[in-house]
């Protein structure tokens, strides 16, 4: 409550009126809003790694477009060349092949788009052909588990791209044998 200093009507003199402080007028102290700062710093940390968890869930969906981009390509390829190609995937990232005319698949190693690639280190790969799981880690032969014919048809196949730090969050590309590809999210 603030205090007046006013001059009395008629009198010579200044009166003062005294000021009660009253104890329901404090304000807050600085460790009060800290700490309040603090817990709404700390609530919305948690928050918006939960929503977009740390950008995994995007570097997961642009690794499924690839793959299903480059497969279309390898597909068109295949018909274009008349040849059949192929996908050999593992733990660490995957391989484009070919097969040449004394039918041995052969790396394509002259292709910038088709080019081996690595998974980074957040990305675990599970394959699965046919309701078979395949992926193994034998990296002495690369044969392809994927087929790509010259028809443009695909070996079917599922392919799981995972999380290493959110297991529950994961990616699926799935081929019939008619060539059609899907990408879906998996949240389970």
């Amino acid at each position: 409550m603030p205090c007046y200093i006013f001059p009395a009507p008629r009198l010579l003199t200044t009166q003062t009126v005294s000021c009660k402080t009253s104890s329901n007028m404090r304000g807050f102290t600085l460790i009060e809003l800290l700490v309040t700062a603090i817990i709404i710093g700390i609530i919305l940390s948690v928050a918006s790694l939960a929503i977009n968890d740390g950008g995994l869930d995007r570097q997961l969906q642009n690794e499924a477009e690839r793959i299903v981009a480059l497969l279309t390509l390898t597909s068109q390829e295949a018909i274009l060349q008349s040849e059949e190609q192929g996908l050999y995937i593992e733990t660490e990232g995957y391989y484009f092949y070919h097969l040449n005319e004394e039918n041995q698949w052969k790396l394509l190693e002259n292709d910038e788009l088709r080019r081996p690639r690595q998974f980074t280190a957040n990305i675990q790969a599970e394959l699965q052909v046919e309701g078979k799981k395949v992926l193994s880690e034998d990296t002495t032969t690369h044969t392809p588990q994927i087929v790509i014919f010259s028809s443009g048809e695909f070996t079917p196949f599922t392919l799981r791209l995972r999380s290493a730090i959110n297991t529950r969050l994961s990616y699926v590309i799935k081929s019939n044998n008619l060539g059609n590809l899907t990408v879906t999210r998996d949240d389970w």
